[in-house]
């Protein structure tokens, strides 16, 4: 999981909680084997493939972002390879698999 998933499940957590508030739940085909032997309070709000949709759209629109704040500060830097080198790495270590 890279940095750009782990901030993407941050955010959708964030979303199961209103959904929590509202008592609101996702339909999903998968959720019938899920909830064998679940209490409802553990249910989850967001579940199976469309939990790994949201968290894939999140996460593809951060890691653009990233690319995007990255790309432009390099640019900045062009005159300071140094600069621009640590840039690079510093960006790379929040798009890389861990």
């Amino acid at each position: 999981m890279n940095k750009s998933q782990e901030f993407a499940a941050i955010i959708i957590d964030e979303f199961e909680g209103l959904l929590a508030d509202k008592n609101i739940y996702i339909p999903s085909a998968e959720r019938q084997d899920y909830l064998i032997g679940i209490e409802e309070s553990d249910e989850a709000h967001i579940y199976g493939t469309e939990y790994y949709t949201l968290e894939d759209g999140i996460s593809d629109i951060i890691g653009e972002k990233f690319r995007k704040i990255r790309d432009d500060l390099i640019a900045l830097c062009e005159d300071n390879i140094v600069i621009a080198k640590e840039i690079q790495e510093y960006f790379e270590f929040y798009l890389e698999e861990n």
